[in-house]
C-alpha cells in the first residue's frame, strides 16, 4: 500500500513541476501533515488545502457587534434634514466601512489590479520553504517587509484611504459632539498627525533690497518667490527697466528662494553683472596702505597703480547697438535748452515721431523733423551727428533735431543750442591749453610752475602720452568750433527774419487756398471798406456770394443793394450807403466788378473824394559822363545823396545849359579797365542813359557836378516840408505870358519837348495815347513851347500845339512803369516821362480826369485868392482851388500876378455835372441833426 502511495505522489509531483520540493517547503508541509515515514500522502494534501480555505473565511462576529441597535426615543428623533440626522448617517457609514477590509475605491480593489499582482493560488505542498510563506497575503516575508516600508514612505499629503465622501473638518461645527468625534477619528486615523494642506504655509522671502552697486537707498521687500521679488523691487527701487537678476552681498546670484536668508541684503540689477558697492572704498583703502609721499608727489605700487577706466557695455546695450538702435538728441521746435533723448531703430521713422511726442510732452503728435539748418528730415539716416569731442558719452548720439507739430522751422532754438555748444567748446579748449602748458612745464623740469598735483606723480611716458592726447583734443575742439561758427552765421540770418516777422515766419509754409478753389464752393471774397475820402477806419467785410444771391433771381442791382446794406450795418447803420467807388474813383455798379482783397470807398450819394492829392513836382538827378571806347560820349543817371548837396540849394549857384556842358571831364571806358567794373558801367548805361542834347544844370564852383532836371507827379507835400530837395520843388509860378517855372529853379521852365511818346492808360479799354513829352528846359523868352494857355473847361494846352492838352500819363500807385523817351535812333531809358501833351479825351471817358488841373494857393501872401475864381462847381470852392482865367478864357485880373501855388492833378471839373448830382439834381450835403434844446455831439445824428 505504501508503495502505491509513493508511486502516486511521485507521479503528481512530476506532473506539476517535474522537480522535488525544496527543503523549506518540505519543513512547512511536515508541520501540517507528516507521517513517521516522512512521506506526504494525497489525503494530507487535500486536508491541508481544506484547512487553508477555512482560514480564508472571516471569523464569526461577536454577540456585542451583532446586537441590534436600540431604537431612538421619539423625543430624540429629528427631521431628515437636521444636523443630528446627518451625523448619525455618517456614523453608520463609518461603522459599515469598518466591517470591510478594503476601503480603497473600486479602481483600487484587487479585482481591478493586473493579473500579475493578484494573490497566487498555489497549494502549500508546492512550497519549498513553508516557514517564509504567508498564506494570507500569498507573498513571502521579505516581500511583505518591502511593502510595509513603501507604505511608510508614502507622503501624508496623499493618504492611501480617501474619505472624499465625508464632510471636511473645516465645514463642521467644533461645538457639536459629532464633529468632535469625526475630528478625533480623522486625527486617530492618521496616526496622530494633522495632514491638512492649509497647515503648510508657503515660504516667504523677506530681505533688504538695494540697487546694484549702491548702498544709499534700500527698501524692505517680501515676496513668495524670486519672480515676485524682482517685480516688487522694480517698483520700490524705481528702476528704469525691469529687474532681471538678484545677488547676495558676496556676489552670489540668487536662483532659488532658499538662497536668500531672512533679512539678508540683496542687490537688484537690470541684467548687468554684480557691482560691489564697497569696491571703490576697498580700492581706496588698499591704495592708501600702499601709497607713500615723496618729493615728487604721491607714489603708488606697481600693482595698485591707477589705470584708465574702460567703458563696459552691458549685454543689453551691445544687443541694442547690434540691432542698429541709436540715441537721438531731440528738442522742441524753437527751443535750444531742454534736451531729451530718444532711442530708436534707424528704419522706424514713424516710431521715432511717436517716441518724440511722448518724451517732449507735445500736445499733438509730432509731424516734422528739422535739422539745425532748417532742412526737413524724412529719414533717420539724414540726422547729423556731433563731433567726437562733443559727444556726451562713449556711445554716439545723433542730432540734434527739432520736432515740430506741423508749424514751420524756428531757427531761434538752433541758434541758442549752437551758442551754448560754442561756449562749452571755449571752456574745454581753454582748460586743454592750460593743461598742455602744465605738461610742457613737466617735460622741461620746471616743477615750481606746475599747479596740477596729478602731473607731479606722472613719469616721463605718462606725460608724453597725456600731452599727445591733449593736443589731439585741442585740434578736435578747434575743428568743431570752425564748423559750428559757419552754421551759426547762416542760422543767425534766419533767426533775425523770424524775430522781424514773428509768428508769421512759422506759418509761411502753409498754402493759402484760392477763393476760386472747388473746395471753397461758390467763390466769395473779402473787401476793405473805407468812408469816402478817408484812408483810415477801414472795416474788413467778408462777402458770401451764396447768401448775397439768395432770392434775388440773379438781379445785379438787388445784390448790389444788399452789399451796400451790409457795409452800412458794419459802420453803424445810421445811414445807408448809395454809391461804391474803387481807389481810382470809378463807380462800382455790380458785385461782379469786385475782386478779393479790393479796397472800396462808399458814399451816401456824393461824388468820390480823392484820397491823396497829387501835384506836379520838380526834381533833379545827378549825371555822369563817360567816353565809350573813344567812339562817343554818353551820360547816365546816378543816385544822388542829398547830404552832398547841402548848402547848394540856391539857384544862383547853378547855370542852365543847353545840351551837356562842354567843360567836363569824361571818364574813359577802355578795355584796360577791370572786367567787373567795365561790365557794371555798361549795364548801368543801358538802363540809365540820358540824351546829351537835353538841358542840364552845372554847378558854377564844381564843373564836374552836373544835374539833370525832370518833372513828375507826386503826393502833395506841405509848403515848408524839409524832406523836399530842392525846397519849394512843388511850388510853381505863372505869369501872364503863360510861362510856368519852378520857384526852386527860376532859370528852367515847363516845356513841351520834341520827344514823341506812346503810352497806354490803365482803364478797362486800355486806351492808347500818343503825344509829346513835357520836361524842364532853360527858360527862353518868346519860345512857344514854353508858353501855356488855360481853357475855361479846366484844361492846360501848349501854345505851340493848341490841340494838345497837358495830361498826366503816369500811375500814382507805381504799379506800371513810366513812359520812356527816345528818338528814331535809340531810346533813352534814363529819361522818364510822367506828363505829356496829347489829344483831349471824351468828357465821359473814365480817364478824362487825367487832363484836368487846378491851382492850390496856400502861402500867407496869397491866402484867400481862391475866392476870385469864376467856377460854377461848388466843390472847387470847398477845396479852395483857383483857376487863372474867366469864363471867356481871359486872364482873371483879380488875382495877384504872377500867381504862385501847387499844380493839382486829377482835379474835379469846373462845371457841375448832372450825372454826379443827387436825386433832385443838386449835390447832396451831410447835415448834423440835433433835438430842440440839446447841445452836444452825443445825441446828434448825421443825415444826407
Amino acid at each position: 500500500m505504501s508503495k502505491i502511495r509513493e508511486h502516486h505522489s511521485m507521479k503528481y509531483s512530476e506532473s506539476i513541476g517535474g522537480t522535488q520540493p525544496s527543503h523549506s517547503q518540505s519543513q512547512k508541509l511536515g508541520r501540517l501533515n507528516r507521517s513517521a515515514s516522512d512521506i506526504i500522502s494525497y489525503e494530507d494534501l487535500l486536508i491541508a488545502q481544506y484547512l487553508d480555505e477555512l482560514r480564508k473565511q472571516p471569523p464569526p462576529l461577536s454577540k456585542k457587534k451583532t446586537k441590534e441597535p436600540k431604537p431612538l426615543s421619539p423625543y430624540l428623533q429629528r427631521l431628515p434634514h437636521s444636523t443630528l440626522f446627518l451625523i448619525q448617517q455618517q456614523q453608520q457609514q463609518q461603522t459599515q466601512e469598518q466591517t470591510h477590509k478594503s476601503r480603497r475605491p473600486l479602481s483600487g480593489t484587487q479585482s481591478a489590479r493586473p493579473a500579475s499582482k493578484e494573490k497566487p493560488k498555489i497549494d502549500s505542498k508546492f512550497i519549498a520553504d513553508a516557514d517564509k510563506w504567508d498564506p494570507d497575503s500569498g507573498k513571502s516575508e521579505e516581500e511583505g517587509k518591502e511593502r510595509e516600508q513603501k507604505k511608510k514612505i508614502r507622503p501624508a499629503s496623499a493618504p492611501s484611504r480617501s474619505k472624499s465622501h465625508l464632510r471636511p473638518t473645516s465645514a463642521k461645527s467644533t461645538t457639536s459632539t459629532a464633529s468632535r468625534m469625526s475630528m478625533k477619528s480623522s486625527y486617530s486615523s492618521t496616526g496622530g498627525r494633522r495632514n491638512r494642506s492649509f497647515y503648510k504655509q508657503p515660504p516667504i522671502i523677506k530681505c533688504v533690497a538695494y540697487k546694484n552697486g549702491q548702498k544709499d537707498v534700500c527698501h524692505e521687500v517680501s515676496a513668495p518667490n524670486v519672480k515676485m521679488l524682482l517685480e516688487n523691487c522694480t517698483t520700490k527701487l524705481g528702476l528704469n527697466t525691469a529687474a532681471r537678476r538678484a545677488f547676495l552681498s558676496d556676489g552670489t546670484e540668487v536662483l532659488l528662494a532658499s538662497d536668500i536668508k531672512r533679512g539678508a541684503d540683496v542687490y537688484i540689477s537690470c541684467g548687468e553683472g554684480f557691482k560691489d558697492p564697497l569696491k571703490s572704498e576697498k580700492s581706496n583703502i588698499a591704495m592708501k596702505k600702499t601709497a607713500s609721499w615723496t618729493v615728487d608727489g604721491v607714489v603708488f605700487d606697481e600693482e595698485t597703480k591707477k589705470k584708465k577706466t574702460k567703458p563696459a557695455l552691458s549685454k543689453r546695450l551691445k544687443k541694442m547697438l547690434a540691432q542698429k538702435n541709436r540715441r537721438v538728441m531731440v528738442f522742441k521746435n524753437g527751443d535750444g535748452q531742454e534736451m531729451s533723448e530718444v532711442v530708436v531703430t534707424m528704419d522706424k521713422f514713424d516710431s521715432f515721431l511717436d517716441d518724440s511726442t511722448n518724451r517732449l510732452g507735445l500736445t499733438s503728435p509730432a509731424k516734422t523733423v528739422f535739422g539745425w539748418d532748417g532742412e526737413v528730415i524724412t529719414d533717420l539716416k539724414q540726422i547729423p551727428k556731433l563731433d567726437r569731442c562733443l559727444q556726451p558719452s562713449a556711445t554716439p548720439v545723433l542730432g540734434p533735431v527739432w520736432i515740430s507739430k506741423g508749424e514751420g522751422f524756428s531757427p531761434i532754438g538752433a541758434r541758442d543750442f549752437l551758442k551754448a555748444v560754442l561756449a562749452h567748446c571755449r571752456q574745454k579748449l581753454q582748460a586743454a591749453n592750460e593743461y598742455k602748458t602744465q605738461l610742457e612745464y613737466a617735460e622741461d623740469g620746471d616743477k615750481d610752475k606746475i599747479t596740477i598735483t596729478k602731473i607731479l606723480s606722472m613719469d616721463h611716458d605718462d606725460i608724453d602720452r597725456a600731452r599727445k592726447e591733449t593736443e589731439r583734443n585741442i585740434e578736435d575742439f578747434e575743428t568743431a568750433m570752425k564748423k559750428l561758427k559757419k552754421i551759426l552765421r547762416d542760422v543767425n540770418e534766419m533767426a533775425k527774419d523770424e524775430e522781424a516777422l514773428g509768428n508769421q515766419y512759422k506759418q509761411r509754409h502753409i498754402k493759402e487756398i484760392d477763393s476760386n478753389d472747388r473746395l471753397v464752393g461758390q467763390a466769395g471774397f473779402k473787401i476793405k471798406a473805407f468812408p469816402n475820402g478817408r484812408t483810415d477806419g477801414e472795416e474788413l467785410l467778408y462777402v458770401n456770394m451764396r447768401e448775397l444771391s439768395r432770392g434775388t433771381g440773379g438781379d445785379k442791382k438787388f445784390m448790389m443793394q444788399r452789399l451796400l446794406d451790409q457795409i452800412g450795418a458794419r459802420f453803424g447803420g445810421a445811414c445807408k450807403p448809395r454809391r461804391l467807388f474803387d481807389k481810382e474813383g470809378n463807380d462800382i455798379e455790380g458785385v461782379d466788378q469786385l475782386e478779393n482783397d479790393q479796397e472800396v470807398w462808399f458814399s451816401f450819394g456824393e461824388s468820390f473824394k480823392s484820397l491823396h492829392v497829387y501835384a506836379i513836382q520838380f526834381g533833379l538827378e545827378k549825371v555822369k559822363g563817360y567816353n565809350i571806347f573813344g567812339e562817343r560820349n554818353a551820360v547816365m543817371r546816378e543816385p544822388m545823396v542829398n547830404d552832398s548837396l547841402i548848402g547848394k540849394e540856391k539857384s544862383s549857384l547853378w547855370e542852365a545849359s543847353i545840351s551837356f556842358p562842354m567843360i567836363y571831364e569824361f571818364e574813359d571806358l577802355t578795355m584796360s579797365m577791370t572786367a567787373p567794373h567795365r561790365e557794371n558801367v555798361l549795364s548801368n548805361l543801358k538802363a540809365q542813359e540820358v540824351d546829351t542834347r537835353g538841358h542840364f544844370l552845372q554847378n558854377k564852383d564844381d564843373p564836374n557836378l552836373v544835374l539833370y532836371p525832370e518833372v513828375s507827379v507826386e503826393e502833395k507835400k506841405k509848403w515848408n516840408d524839409k524832406d523836399l530837395w530842392p525846397h519849394h520843388a512843388q511850388t510853381w509860378i505863372i505869369n501872364k505870358s503863360g510861362v510856368i517855372y519852378c520857384k526852386a529853379m527860376p532859370s528852367l521852365a515847363l516845356t513841351a519837348t520834341e520827344y514823341k511818346i506812346s503810352s497806354v492808360l490803365t482803364d478797362k479799354d486800355k486806351t492808347e495815347i500818343n503825344g509829346f513829352a513835357v520836361g524842364m528846359q532853360k527858360k527862353m523868352i518868346g519860345n512857344p513851347a514854353q508858353e501855356w494857355g488855360f481853357s475855361p473847361e479846366g484844361f492846360i494846352y501848349s501854345l505851340a500845339q493848341p490841340s494838345l492838352v497837358l495830361t498826366f500819363i503816369g500811375d500814382v500807385t507805381g504799379e506800371t512803369d513810366p513812359a520812356i523817351v527816345g528818338d528814331s535812333v535809340r531810346n533813352f531809358a534814363g529819361q522818364r516821362c510822367y506828363i505829356a501833351i496829347v489829344e483831349r479825351l471824351p468828357t465821359k471817358h473814365t480817364e478824362a480826369k487825367r487832363q484836368r488841373w487846378a491851382i492850390k494857393q496856400e502861402t500867407m501872401s496869397n491866402m484867400g485868392q481862391w475866392k476870385h475864381s469864376k467856377v460854377d462847381n461848388p466843390v472847387w470852392n470847398k477845396l479852395a482851388y483857383s483857376w487863372p482865367v474867366t469864363e471867356d478864357g481871359t486872364w482873371n485880373e483879380e488875382f495877384d500876378w504872377p500867381m504862385e501855388g501847387y499844380f493839382i492833378a486829377r482835379a474835379p471839373p469846373l462845371k457841375k455835372s448832372s450825372a454826379k448830382s443827387g436825386p433832385n439834381g443838386v449835390v447832396p450835403l451831410r447835415l448834423r441833426v440835433l433835438k430842440n434844446g440839446e447841445i452836444g455831439r452825443a445825441s446828434c445824428r448825421e443825415r444826407v
